[in-house]
């Protein structure tokens, strides 16, 4: 079996949105492995392609990553810098700092928010494709309060039981669309839900139709399309995890005021929706 390449773990890092240590300290990481280490970082890397670690597991790896990088670097021997400071004087000024440069708008959480909140995360399985179910952060402007979304992932099946995570399709629920999952989950916003123009080319629709006892999910970006029906025992871990993120975005809303809301919500998108053919 090949060695682990510090490159190649932090790739897989960066890809599942953790905010993955330096280069060197993953080189580090890596050279200081046993055989039964390699092992070890192996399995949970592809744990993590799947999307199917844990927070506690992720938060564990990520400091021995960083104890690694530690004990590699070499120590100081006297605060030279500190030395090199000039005391200030009795009646100097003190140094106002700098302006801090304005950013564009960024992810409202860092990555260990995120691993957090994918703990709550569900998945889902089927004979074509598979569906992870998981709470997110959605992006806002600096100086915005950080809420709340949900994010759903589609694989492909490769073989009965096995998916591939890494061809999967990304789907991020806005502000706007929040309250229409909300309303279509909890069956108040008629038969049928359509959201386009998703991605950065503009290229993912997502369908949500009721079809009798399941409620059959749609993904579709460019030219892929990955398919697959809800249960109900699944849909009541994404009707959790949904309410979840509305109720952090209203949390003076208790939850009888909130239902009624989505009742409204989708009964006015029930409306405009066309009929049937």
């Amino acid at each position: 079996m090949t060695a682990i390449s510090h490159k190649w773990l932090r790739q897989v890092l960066t890809d599942r949105g953790v905010k993955a240590p330096s280069d060197a300290a993953c080189a580090a990481f890596v050279k200081s492995l046993d055989p039964a280490g390699q092992e070890q970082t192996r399995a949970f890397l592809n744990a993590v392609m799947k999307g199917v670690e844990s927070t506690e597991g992720m938060t564990d790896f990520l400091a021995s990553i960083n104890a690694a990088h530690r004990e590699a670097a070499p120590v100081a021997t006297e605060p030279l810098a500190v030395r090199a400071l000039p005391l200030p004087s009795r009646n100097s000024r003190p140094v106002q700092p700098a302006t801090p440069v304005k950013r564009k708008a960024v992810p409202a959480a860092d990555s260990a928010e995120r691993a957090a909140l994918r703990d709550q995360g569900m998945h889902i399985y089927a004979g074509k494709a598979a569906m992870k179910i998981e709470l997110d952060v959605l992006r806002a402007a600096e100086g915005d309060p950080s809420r709340l979304t949900v994010q759903i992932e589609l694989a492909p099946a490769v073989a009965p039981r096995s998916f591939d995570w890494e061809q999967k399709i990304p789907f991020q629920f806005t502000r706007r669309e929040l309250p229409l999952l909300g309303a279509m989950l909890m069956g108040y916003a008629g038969g049928s839900l359509v959201l386009t123009n998703h991605g950065p080319d503009h290229d993912k629709r997502l369908e949500l139709h009721q079809q009798g006892n399941v409620l059959y999910v749609k993904l579709r970006q460019g030219t892929r399309t990955l398919a697959m029906p809800v249960e109900a025992a699944d849909l009541f871990g994404w009707v959790a995890i949904t309410i979840t993120a509305l109720k952090n975005h209203h949390q003076a809303l208790d939850s009888g005021a909130l239902f009624e809301i989505l009742k409204r919500t989708g009964a006015m998108h029930a409306a405009a929706s066309p009929p049937k053919p």
